[in-house]
Parts: structure tokens; C-alpha cells; sequence
């Protein structure tokens, strides 16, 4: 949507308000269909007062009782923020790659300590998932009250060398994981396929428009990518990285 005005929180970068329609004025001010004036007193202590006056004046069209201290302008008003949409997103990208980097991270820590094949009724196994950095002496305690409490346990006798052995597996095969992982991250992956793959969880298909919308390839190579590690080696990293810088670039920018 053409002519959005995003007002955030300066301290914070959180977002307060989006408004369509909305055009600058000759004297700076912002309005939204060019017949009503945006307000910026959210941040101000008599704020509820001013809001009901402001009302009744935008109602009365009596303008000239709004403090042009008040009005929105793009640029920074006390603890407010106000910029277009384009730039905002534009100026947020950074931010919400590094996030979703962080998340990312947070995932490949995750391991499984898979115990029995069998839950209650067959439906389901018994697992521990966690941090792997929680102490292996503590993971092996839990793991054997998952297996007292468990119903229909194919081996529920398991020895705390068995587990720790388990444990061990799946450390190590969680730090492959983030090797690789940082390998293709080291093929500087354009961030607007990072915010993309965050913003619909990793799956393309959450995204509006489904695979008319035009990051789903974006999202699916970078999630094919971490999915399948393999890919995140040698001359397949530099062709994945082109690749993704590629579609990067053809994406449209005011979708």
C-alpha cells in the first residue's frame, strides 16, 4: 500500500501505529487523505486530555486548536518516530536479520535424546529435547524420569551410560549442525532472505499469496539450504550465496 506513514518508538523501534493515505503538507505536516492531521501525543503524560480534545476539533474541522507541536511531521517527535513505510522496513532489516540469525542459533542448540521408539498407545516416542548445553549429569536425570513416567516404553531399563552415550551423539551432532550452519552463513546470504525466512517461520508456504508471493523461492533456497546441510559446502556455497543475492535483487521492493 502506496503513502504508509510508520510511527514507532524510538527507544524501542517498536511499531505504535501505520497509517495509508497519508501526504505531506507544504508546511511538513502529515495528513491522511489529505483531510485529516496526524496526532503524535501518545508519549506525552496529558495524552488522554489531548486526545478528546483533538477530536472534537479534527470533527469541527477547527485545525487551527491543534498545537502544531502535535502534528506529525516526518522526523522524530519527542519519543516518536515518524517515516515512511519503505524506510522504515528499509531501516529495520538489519535489525530483524540479526534476529532471526540469534533464533536461528538458538535452534541449532536444540537437541533430541530420543529413549524409546514407543509412547503411550504407539502414537508417539520418548524423547528429551533441550539445550545442549544443559550439563550432561542433568539431561541423563531427566531422561530417566521421562522413562519411569513414560507408558508402554520399549526400554525403559536404560542404563545413565546408555543415556549418556545418547547425549553425547547428540551434542556432537548439534555442533555439525552449527558448522555448517556458519559456513553458509559465511557466503554473506542477502538479508532480505533472512528477514523473509523469519517473518513466515521458515516455511514459504505461510506466506500471503503463497507461491504467487514473490519471496516464496527466496525463502524456499535459503530454507532447502539450512535444511540440507550438504549444500553449504565449497563451490556450492558460492553458487547458492549468487543465487540468493540473485532473487534478492529481482524481488519487487513495494510488495
Amino acid at each position: 500500500m502506496k503513502n504508509v506513514i510508520v510511527i514507532s518508538s524510538v527507544e524501542t523501534n517498536e511499531t505504535k501505529m501505520r497509517v495509508p493515505g497519508c501526504n505531506v503538507r507544504q508546511d511538513g505536516t502529515v495528513w491522511c487523505d489529505n483531510r485529516m492531521p496526524i496526532c503524535v501525543i501518545g508519549h506525552l503524560e496529558n495524552a488522554d486530555s489531548l486526545k478528546v480534545k483533538y477530536a472534537a476539533a479534527v470533527k469541527g474541522k477547527r485545525f487551527d486548536e491543534i498545537d502544531p507541536e502535535h502534528m506529525a511531521r516526518i522526523g522524530v517527535i519527542g519519543k516518536m518516530r515518524i517515516e515512511w513505510e519503505d524506510d522504515y522496513e528499509a531501516r529495520m532489516l538489519p535489525q530483524r536479520a540479526a534476529e532471526a540469525r540469534e533464533r536461528h542459533e538458538r535452534e541449532l542448540r536444540q537437541i533430541v535424546v530420543h529413549l524409546s521408539s514407543r509412547g503411550w498407545g504407539d502414537y508417539s516416542g520418548v524423547e528429551w529435547r533441550g539445550d545442549r548445553e544443559t550439563p550432561t549429569a542433568q539431561i541423563v536425570s531427566e531422561c530417566q524420569g521421562l522413562l519411569k513416567s513414560g507408558h508402554d516404553v520399549d526400554r525403559p531399563d536404560q542404563s545413565d551410560e546408555e543415556i549418556s552415550a545418547l547425549v553425547t551423539t547428540a551434542k556432537l551432532q548439534s555442533h555439525e549442525r552449527e558448522d555448517a550452519n556458519k559456513t553458509l552463513a559465511d557466503t554473506v546470504v542477502p538479508a532480505a532472505a533472512i528477514a523473509a525466512y523469519s517473518a513466515c517461520g521458515g516455511n514459504p508456504d505461510n506466506l500471503p499469496d503463497d507461491i504467487d508471493n514473490p519471496q516464496y523461492w527466496l525463502v524456499s533456497k535459503y530454507a532447502a539450504a539450512i535444511e540440507h546441510q550438504g549444500l553449504a559446502r565449497g563451490a556450492s556455497t558460492r553458487k547458492l550465496s549468487a543465487q540468493l543475492q540473485e532473487m534478492a535483487r529481482e524481488m519487487p521492493q513495494d510488495y
